[in-house]
This record gives structure tokens, sequence and C-alpha cells, in this order.
């Protein structure tokens, strides 16, 4: 079905323009009976489609079961209370139905409890939460609705009275309840303000011949529309005083109505199969000249139309047309914007947002343009990798969605100090691995600390310091073993080089993406190929919150690093093992490795029987810098190579490099 909506700005004081309506049922032509109330500035609808009563929100979200068993005919009336308690009101299957009621407190609703039973098949019913007795129903008994019935659920006192039809509820700014109905042509009004038991009716003056009326409170005033065979007029009663009804009448039936809190009422009405409204202005009389808000480009019946005020004065409208429930308002999109401090950092450190958007927002989504997104007013994102970065903000409310992004990028600087696992890949034939941790650091630092949880298919076996700074510094202090704390275990470890008397000040100077340790782990025979195993420095591990230190040299502060974690990919591979800088394939990386690398690219002598264990810096290029790496390695303390090294293991970042034999 294709709908068109005519969009008009009412001039002055009043409402604003309505949006398109949207659809909020399935889509799927059966749906019926809409009945809605607001929670804060969102309407909350609930109907009928096929044979289950659901609640949708506007504008999104899951729709939420109310009941099962329902039918067309099911009439659901929703009022919203304190602490987001949702109420349901509604007519059971069946030509002699029961009224039930359901309520949600926590996002489900619990089985709904009868009301009364033995009702006719279209009995008017509605409901109303207040601040003096809770939740109060008002239901139709009997022949054309002979008597009404008020109901107060928490103490479950019943109020019979003589009925009428159109009846309705409101409760004033005072907390009175106020009962309406249309009983030969005028209308009816009872209020506990006069009778606590709703005894006493009053007939208002001034309106004869009602066909149909509908009641709202502002304040502690009472509003009216009333449909007569002149049109639709308005009507005000304040406390103690008598009514007064507007001069002219807005030609139109079924007249809905709502109130803001300024006052300003609003007639939603029908008018030769278009759905209108008509505003007055705040605490007004006279109703303006109605414009569209919705007209059918199709054929076709607008049907249980109604509409509600939120407390920032926007008004909310519902309706079915041809199996389908749409809702539209007068609420203004958000004006999303924000800031970002600081938009210059090192990796991992915090980026903290915050938002500045105006208009009425329900949910703020954050997507800091490095695949994360975050949520809420004040985010804080940490980047893990160096770049720049788009962050964009996507605001939505009532009124619809809009974004914003931030027109300065976030530059993200490679850190100074950081303690890092490579990525490894394990073949299931080899289920022992040998995991380097690495460091890099801008200052001299001391010796480390470090906490690592693994994936449980991850047990830890040991350790060695063989060709890592630790041993070249001949450290004093190497502690690594497995901690428990709180069904939590992790490898904690601690280094100091010079830890002993005489102390003579032995530090590691700045180094890039040099070896500390190396820790030995076995992959459970219950791992598959294509697994990946998490590899993961903790920050507060057991009750001393144990966590990752690089410790200052010489009296210096102690540096908390920035950390990036490793993973185990487990592989089925047999084939494509080696050792990384092992180009002359003796299984151990020294000068002939660097110089046959060299001789190879430049004076014709023999290619490497592995061209990935000849690609040093794991570039997945064979050149010049692969030579030279291994010699900065060797010989003048240049950084690690990459994993697989030192022992045999897969290539961890695979590229276009033919895959090695394994002999």
């Amino acid at each position: 079905m294709h709908i068109s909506a005519c969009i008009v700005a009412i001039l002055g004081a009043g409402p604003g323009s309505f949006g398109e309506p949207a659809r909020v049922s399935a889509g799927d032509g059966a749906a019926s009976d809409p009945g809605a109330d607001l929670i804060g500035s969102t309407l909350l609808a609930a109907h009928v489609e096929g044979d289950v009563l659901i609640l949708r929100a506007a504008h999104g979200g899951d729709p939420l079961e109310i009941a099962r068993g329902a039918e067309k005919g099911a009439r659901p009336r929703v009022a919203v209370g304190e602490l987001g308690r949702i109420s349901v009101l509604y007519l059971g299957p069946g030509d002699a139905p029961r009224l039930l009621l359901a309520e949600s407190n926590a996002g489900e609703f619990g089985p709904p409890v009868e009301v009364a039973s033995g009702l006719e098949r279209d009995a008017p019913h509605d409901l109303v939460h207040g601040p003096r007795g809770g939740l109060r129903v008002l239901y139709a008994s009997g022949p054309g609705a002979s008597e009404l019935v008020l109901v107060a659920m928490a103490g479950g006192s019943r109020h019979p009275f003589q009925g009428g039809a159109h009846p309705s509820l409101a409760v004033d700014a005072a907390g009175f309840v106020h009962v309406s109905c249309v009983r030969d042509g005028l209308v009816r009004h009872r209020t506990d303000r006069d009778a606590e038991d709703f005894s006493s009716e009053t007939t208002l003056e001034g309106a004869q011949g009602v066909r149909s009326a509908a009641m709202a409170a502002a304040g502690e005033t009472l509003h009216w529309l009333v449909e007569t065979q002149e049109g639709i007029r308005h009507g005000l009663l304040d406390p103690g005083g008598p009514v007064r009804w507007s001069v002219a009448a807005v030609p139109g039936l079924s007249p809905a109505l709502a109130v803001s809190p300024s006052g300003t009422a609003l007639a939603l009405h029908l008018r030769n199969g278009v759905l209108l409204a008509a505003a007055t202005a705040p605490g007004g009389l006279d109703l303006g000249a109605p414009f569209p808000l919705f007209a059918p480009s199709l054929s076709g019946e607008i049907r249980g139309h109604g509409v509600r005020a939120d407390v920032s004065g926007h008004f909310h409208a519902f309706f079915e047309w041809a199996g389908e429930v749409y809702l539209s308002n007068d609420v203004p999109p958000p004006s999303p914007s924000f800031r970002a401090d600081p938009t210059e950092a090192l990796q991992g450190e915090p980026i903290h947002f915050e938002d500045l958007s105006a208009g009425t927002i329900t949910s703020l989504d954050w997507d800091f343009g490095d695949g994360a997104w975050g949520e809420g007013p004040l985010p804080v994102h940490r980047y893990l990798e160096p770049g720049t970065y788009t962050v964009t903000l996507h605001a939505r409310g009532p009124g619809g969605s809009r974004s914003f992004e931030l027109p300065e990028r976030i530059r993200i600087l490679p850190a100074l100090n950081v303690l890092e696992i490579p990525r490894i890949r394990a073949a299931l034939s080899n289920p022992r691995i040998t995991v380097p941790v690495l460091v890099t650091n801008d200052v001299p630092i001391g010796g480390f600390q470090l906490a690592m949880e693994t994936a449980p298919l991850l047990s830890w076996t040991g350790f060695s310091s063989v060709g890592t700074d630790t041993q070249r510094l001949a450290a004093e202090l190497v502690s690594v073993d497995i901690e428990t704390a709180d069904s939590r275990s992790a490898v904690i470890a601690a280094v100091l080089w010079d830890w002993e008397e005489p102390y003579d000040g032995r530090t590691l100077p700045p180094v890039n993406r040099h070896a500390l340790l190396l820790l030995d782990f076995d992959i459970a025979p219950g791992a598959a190929a294509g697994e990946s195993l998490s590899l993961s420095f903790v920050s507060d591990f057991g009750p001393q919150k144990k966590g990752n230190v690089l410790a200052g040299a010489e009296g210096s502060a102690s540096i908390i690093p920035f950390t990036r974690d490793g993973v185990v990919i487990v592989e089925s591979l047999e084939d494509g093992v080696f050792i990384r800088g092992d180009s002359n394939g003796d299984d151990r990386i020294d000068i002939s490795d660097a110089i046959g690398t060299l001789l190879y690219l430049f004076v014709g002598g023999v290619a490497p029987g592995c061209p990935d264990a000849a690609d040093t810096n794991d570039d997945g290029e064979l050149d010049i810098s692969d030579g030279v790496e291994t010699l900065q390695y060797l010989f003048a303390g240049g950084r690690y190579p990459a994993y697989p090294f030192p022992g045999k293991g897969l290539d961890g970042s695979p590229d276009s490099l033919p895959l090695c034999s394994t002999p």
C-alpha cells in the first residue's frame, strides 16, 4: 500500500509540523485495534497482529508480546504509570469476552488478570494511572453500555453507576479521577472531587445533541471535544466554575483529544475519509483551522485514531488503515553535535566524547571510525591502531534520526611504550608453541611485570629467556608462574635486571619490538582447525590487582604500557613451518642468512628454499630490507624477528610468498 500525508505547519502557538506517518505494524495487513500511550516522548502502540496482541515503540525496537489468543476487536487501551509500568487493558476472545489486564515492569508482560467477564463484544473500556489510588479501570456492562463500572485495581473497590456511550477516564494534577460519558445527547461527568464513591453526576450545560465525546485533563482543567450535528466543539471546565464552549464548530466526526501541559488542545478527527487535526492556542477555547494529518491515496477506512501529548508539549497521533498501524508526531528531528577531547592521542589513550545535541533524543549511537561503536552521552574510546579516524554520532528521537560527523579527524599516533604478543598460527600436528613477549619503549627501563590470561584450550608449560633481552642483560630476578584467584588463572611474570647488590644500574635502553620472554604453551587435544585461542593481557588480576608495568630506571616512575593482545589460530596444515630469518634453512639465524639473502637479490646467489623464512620483517616481500633487518637484530640491537621465531611455526600473517615445504 502507498500512503501520502499532507504535512502542514501551524503558524503561531500550537503544534508544529507533523511528520509523514510511519508504519509500525508488521506489514502483512493483519494489524488492527491500536491503543497507545507515551513513555517519556516515545509512543507505545498496542495492537493485534494475527492472534497476538503486541506492543511496539515508535521509530524502532523489537516488539513485546503481550498475549496470545487475541482476536480482532480486542480494542487494547494503554496507560504508562510511574517507573515505566505499562498497563494494557483489552477484551479477550469470544462473543461474551472477559476484560483482561496485562502489565509489564521489566520489559516482559506477565500473565493477564481478569477484570470482568461476560461483556458485550464491543464493550467500551478505558484505564488511567493516577497519583492517588493507583491504576483505575472503567468499563461498560450490560446491554447498550447501560452500566459503567469504575475499578480501583490496587484495592479492588468497584463503583457501578448509570452508563452511557463513549466513556473515558482522566486524572487531573490534583490526583482526582474524572469519568465522562454521553447519555441522551448530553455529556455526563463524575469525579471523586465531588463524591469519593462517584455517586454524584453532573451534566455539562451548553452542549446538546452530542453524538460522541472525548475528555482529557491539563493541570486541574478538564477539556472536552463533543461531536454534534454542527460539528466538533471544544469545552473547558475549571474547578468550581461553569463549563465554557467554543462558539464555532469544526466540521468532522469521531473526535480524539490530547492537551499539552501548556493547555494547547489538539482535536484529531475524520472528515471525508481524511484524518485531520485542529488546535487551540495555549489555554484557548476556539479550535483553529483543521489541517490534514493523513490523506490515504487508496481507498480504505481510517480506524482507531487517537492522540497523546508529551511533557514537552509535542503531540503523537496513531491510527489504523488498510490493516496496518501508523504513528506520526510533531516532534522536530534531533540536531546532533559533539566534541572530542583530545583529538590527538597515542594508541590506547582514552578519547572522551561529549554529546552536545539538541532536541528530543531517545538514543545516541557513536561510530568511532575503527569498527567500534558506543552509546550514551559521554562515551570513552581507546583506539588500538595508529591512524586518522572519522567519528560520527547518530541521534535518534521520536522526530526521526540525524547524524553528525566531527569535522576534525581523530589522529592516533603509535604508542611509545608497548607490550605485545604476535599473531600466531599453529598446526594441529605440532600443538606445542612458543610465544614471544615483545616490548617497545622510549625510555630506559629496569624490568617489567606482565599478567596474561589464556583461552581454556591453551595450557602454560614453561618459559625461556634464551635469545631475549632478559638473557642479554643477565636479569637477577626472573619469576614466571601461574597464579589463581577467584576462579581465574593467569601467567604472572616479574623481571628485574639489577636486583642484587652491588647495584650496577643495568637498564634496557629504548628498543623497538625486542623479545623479553618466551612462553611455552600446549594446545589441548580438543582444539579444532579454525579456532582462535586468545592470549590477553589483564590489568586487575587477583587481590593485588596485578597488571602490566615497565619498571622505571634509576628511581624514575613506572610506565603503564599499551598492550596488544595475541591470538593463536589453529590450522590443519602439515606443511609451511619455518624459522623467521633462517634464509638458508639450517634451523638457526646468523650472519650467513643475511649474506645469503643479499647474494640472491643482487649477485645471482641461490634462492632461499623458504622465501617466507627469508622475509625477516614479514612484509610479504623479499628485498634488501630483510637482509638489513637480520643484521640489525644480530649486531645492532634491532627488533626481534617476526613470528615464527625462535622456534619453527606457521606464518602469523599469510601473504603471497610461496608456502614453505616441511622436509
